[in-house]
């Protein structure tokens, strides 16, 4: 036997719908490992079995040693795929035994569905009709059932009164066959007539299901089974036979078959991501169109994974919360907010609402749950937080500019070759009014991002200043929107533009990406800085190698190599040849290279094998505010 799995949430829906369309027919649905997952019907509730009690057990447990001998092969027929039908004769009486498997879209059997119905008085007008004339007789007592007997050799109809009321007919009224050929439905004359002369060619018996317009208008449909008996001499003379009215039966099946088809269209037609999970693991039983279309992924693609497969991996844990609250509320939901991850490394935000699928015992056998897209609305609440702490920092910056409550740190920059230290690059904090000393990490994107960045760039200018007056050799950053800012600029050849300062001890550090961004505007910054007598360092190198065609036309003197190259450069090949390349682009162009982000002596030997000039880093010191 396979291992238990849980049966698919439409097999449930198309148990109830039987149950409720055969009032006295009992239905269950298993898992492969032939548990009893669901049982309805009021068969079960009739012969006082309990349909709760059913439910966990196996059908061999339940079904006994001995019966199961004989139903063993039906069921590992049905397994392997094959649907079933059959009959059972028990103390209790004779029952239909119908096993559908249902399977998932790779053709995968996920559990059975099993209907049972009483044909106890059926089977043995049947089988009468096969046996014996007194049985036949028997049979014609039984509602919804009838005889006939046709001359072939007169061609005379002699039909009993149960085929008659089949027909909407009285006992008394008189039929010949031609008569009774007009009652046949038109579409299904042909097949009528196909049937009966192969049968009378053959000499044996045959079954033929067909429609009958009765007196009344009335369309039914019988399943009729025939035989021919044969006279002495052995020729075909009577077609004799029984019919059965199987309209109920059949509209039964049909509603079935509909109920199944809504819910599966329902399921694969919704506008919204549907799935239904294992409750342990969280692999995709089932997934819709929209589920597919919102992870980016195929169905087939889903069914070989988890729900934690294609989660964000910072919300890998928001299936176990939702699962348990699912499993500690077996008639409730639970509802949470989490992202997806695309297979092109976008992000979607979903809203899900889990409903459980529950065993007899409460635990839930799969859960079903409801995907919603909330990109757009996670979208405009980041903008909006985003927004409010923007306002919130612009307040603190404005009062630190107003209030000159910014500090510079220095962290030594150190040339690899003697070990000692050559520069320092001056580093911007900012003091909130309770002292606390705050990163640049946290307030210059919002300076940058609301038009505050000059202002803090000119404090920078003319407290470098200062330093590089007193012969300190220093080393500051300049943000992009500076760069071509005529006040700065202004500020900068105000600064350094007097005999009271060695430029030669000042370097302006600006990053590529800022370059690249406006790269006639920086060349000629930077031109104008350089004839001041200070260098000029090309700040993150190696982020925007479209720049590269410009290098020969930058007047600068310096390329610091990005920290991501750097502290890549021990532990990937790529991120030494990155660094080599580099340093053999600088010593084309006679520009001095430096390394950042340097942590540790495996990374400086390294450096120093790779012909980096300068180093800077927590290994050689942290940033210290100035004295």
């Amino acid at each position: 036997m396979t291992a238990s799995t849980p049966a698919p949430p439409q097999a449930v829906f198309a148990s109830r719908a039987l149950a409720e369309s055969l009032p006295g027919a009992g239905v269950l649905v298993m898992d492969t490992d032939l548990r009893i997952l669901y049982a309805e019907g009021n068969l079960f509730l009739r012969v006082q079995i309990g349909v709760r009690s059913l439910e966990g057990r196996r059908m061999p447990d339940w079904a006994g040693p001995e019966r199961w001998r004989v139903l063993e092969p039906y069921y590992d027929a049905a397994l392997a795929g094959e649907p079933q039908s059959f009959e059972q004769s028990t103390q209790r009486g004779i029952y239909s035994i119908e096993i559908t498997p249902v399977c998932d879209p790779g053709g995968k059997v996920t559990s059975l569905l099993v209907i049972f119905q009483e044909v106890t008085e059926r089977a043995l007008v049947v089988r009468a009709l096969e046996r014996s004339e007194a049985r036949l007789r028997e049979a014609e007592r039984m509602v919804g059932v009838g005889s006939f007997e046709r001359d072939l050799v007169t061609g005379a109809l002699t039909c009993s009164e149960g085929f008659m009321r089949l027909l909407g007919m009285s006992p008394g009224d008189e039929i010949d066959i031609r008569a009774y050929a007009r009652l046949v439905h038109p579409d299904d004359r042909a097949q009528v007539d196909k049937v009966v002369n192969e049968v009378v060619s053959t000499g044996g018996s045959t079954t033929c299901e067909y429609r009958v317009v009765r007196a009344d208008g009335v369309v039914r449909r019988m399943l009729l089974q025939g035989e021919i008996l044969h006279d002495a001499e052995g020729r075909p003379a009577i077609l004799r036979g029984g019919a059965l009215d199987v309209t109920d039966q059949r509209e039964a099946e049909h509603e079935r078959l509909e109920a199944a088809s809504l819910f599966r269209r329902g399921f694969e037609e919704a506008p919204i991501g549907m799935v239904m999970v294992d409750p342990v693991d969280g692999r995709f039983l089932e997934v819709n169109n929209a589920m597919c279309r919102l992870l980016g992924r195929s169905r087939l693609e889903l069914f070989g994974m988890t729900v934690d497969d294609v989660t964000h991996p910072d919300d890998q844990a928001g299936f176990l919360p939702v699962r348990d609250q699912v499993a500690a509320s077996p008639n409730g939901s639970a509802q949470t907010e989490k992202r997806y991850m695309r297979p092109d490394g976008s992000v979607v935000w979903a809203s899900l609402h889990a409903t459980p699928v529950t065993r007899a015992d409460g635990s839930p056998r799969a859960i079903f749950a409801q995907i919603f897209d909330i990109t757009a609305r996670k979208e405009r609440e980041a903008r909006h937080a985003l927004q409010v702490s923007d306002m919130q920092w612009l307040e603190r910056i404005r009062n630190a500019i107003e209030s000159d409550r910014f500090v510079l740190y220095s962290q030594p920059i150190i040339d690899l070759v003697s070990g000692e230290p050559v520069q320092q690059e001056l580093l911007l904090r900012m003091i909130t009014e309770d002292g606390e000393v705050v990163s640049p990490a946290e307030f210059l994107p919002v300076a940058e991002r609301w038009g505050l960045m000059t202002e803090i760039d000119r404090w920078v200018v003319r407290h470098a200043t200062a330093l590089a007056a007193r012969g300190a050799a220093i080393q500051f950053n300049l943000s992009g929107l500076s760069v071509g800012d005529p006040e700065v600029l202004d500020e900068i050849e105000a600064a350094f533009g007097g005999d009271e300062v060695d430029t030669s001890l000042v370097v302006v550090e600006v990053t590529e990406t800022a370059i690249m961004a406006r790269p006639q505007t920086s060349q000629a910054f930077m031109s104008r800085v350089t004839a001041l007598g200070c260098g000029v360092a090309l700040d993150d190198f190696g982020t925007g190698f479209s720049g590269l065609g410009y290098l020969k036309h930058l007047p600068a003197e310096q390329l610091k190599i990005d920290i991501e190259y750097v502290q890549d450069a021990t532990r990937s090949d790529d991120g030494a040849r990155m660094i080599r390349g580099i340093v053999g682009l600088a010593r084309e162009f006679g520009l001095i290279t430096t390394a950042e982000g340097v942590e540790d002596e495996a990374t400086v030997v390294l450096l120093r094998e790779l012909g980096v000039d300068r180093a800077q880093g927590y290994y050689f010191g942290r940033p210290q505010p100035l004295a």
